[in-house]
C-alpha cells in the first residue's frame, strides 16, 4: 500500500498541518474529494506531489523564504514516536497524530469506525491541540520557486544549491523532484510511491527531518557569507532514473 505524507511546519512556537485541497481546481474534482472519504491525503505519496513546481510543495516551502522554520514531511508509517530534530527538537506530536490527526471516529470498542467503502471517516469540525492549525488551502506565490535560491540548514551548518541540484536532478522528461519533501521525510521507504533504496541518494532522504532551515537568494555573497560561516555543501541528487551509488552524495566544499 502507499504512504501519505502530510507537510508539518513549525515557526515562532506555532505548527502548522497542510492538506492538499489547494490541488482540487475544476469542478469534477471538487465533486470526488466530496464523494471520497480519502481524498484528504489523496495525491500526497510523496513521488506524486514532490516535484520543482507542485503548488502545494511551493505553498509549504514559500514560507520558509526569508525566514526560519522546522519542517518535516511526516509519512504515516513512520514509527518513531516523536519528529526529533538532530539537535534534540522534538515535534509538538506524534507522528501518526500528525498524519492523522487523532479525529478518526471510533466506535464503542474503541476501534476505527469504517463507511460502506471501507474507509476511515474523520470527525468533523474537531479542535486540534493548541497551537496547532490546519491549512486547507495552501497559498503561495504564483512565482515562488527554488530557482536561483539557497536552501541553509542551520542545524546542521549545510547548504543545498538548488540551482546545481536541479542541473543533477533534472531527468529526460524535464521534471525534477523537489528536494526538501524528500530531505525533511519521516518514515522513507516503506510504501507505494515512496523514494525508494534503489534511487540515487536514497540515504539522504529524511536527513533533514524537522531541522532548523531557511531559503534565501543564491548570490555570491549570501553564499561565501556561510562558507566562510564554516558550512558546508550537500552535493544530492534525487532522480529515479539513476540507480542508488555513495559518490554522489558526498558533502564538499
Amino acid at each position: 500500500m502507499g504512504q501519505y505524507y502530510t507537510p508539518v511546519l513549525t515557526q515562532d512556537d506555532k505548527t502548522i498541518l497542510f492538506s492538499n485541497r489547494t490541488a482540487l481546481q475544476t469542478e469534477e474534482e471538487k465533486k470526488a474529494y466530496e464523494q471520497n472519504s480519502y481524498s484528504n491525503y489523496h495525491g500526497l505519496k510523496i513521488l506524486e506531489h514532490s516535484w520543482w513546481e507542485n503548488t502545494l510543495v511551493k505553498g509549504v516551502i514559500g514560507r520558509l523564504y526569508n525566514k526560519v522554520g522546522r519542517l518535516a514531511w511526516v509519512g504515516d508509517y513512520t514509527e518513531t514516536e516523536y519528529v526529533t530534530s538532530n539537535d534534540g527538537t522534538k515535534a509538538p506530536l506524534t507522528s501518526m497524530e500528525l498524519y492523522a490527526r487523532n479525529l478518526y471516529k471510533r466506535n464503542a470498542d474503541g476501534s476505527f469506525f469504517k463507511n460502506e467503502r471501507g474507509y476511515r471517516e474523520e470527525i468533523e469540525n474537531s479542535k486540534l491541540p493548541k497551537g496547532i492549525r490546519r491549512i486547507n488551502l495552501v497559498r503561495y506565490k504564483q512565482k515562488f520557486t527554488l530557482d536561483d535560491k539557497l536552501v541553509i540548514n542551520l542545524t546542521r551548518k549545510e547548504i543545498l544549491d538548488c540551482n546545481t541540484y536541479f542541473k543533477r536532478s533534472k531527468m529526460s522528461d524535464g521534471w525534477c523532484i523537489n528536494p526538501l519533501p524528500l530531505l525533511t521525510s519521516t518514515g522513507g521507504d516503506n510504501g507505494g510511491g515512496d523514494y525508494h533504496s534503489n534511487y540515487v541518494d536514497a540515504e539522504q532522504v529524511g536527513r533533514w527531518a524537522y531541522d532548523e532551515i531557511t531559503i534565501i537568494d543564491n548570490t555570491p555573497k549570501n553564499l561565501a557569507n556561510f562558507l566562510n560561516k564554516g558550512f558546508i555543501l550537500l552535493n544530492v541528487t534525487f532522480s529515479e532514473e539513476i540507480t542508488n551509488t555513495k559518490t554522489l552524495s558526498k558533502l564538499t566544499v
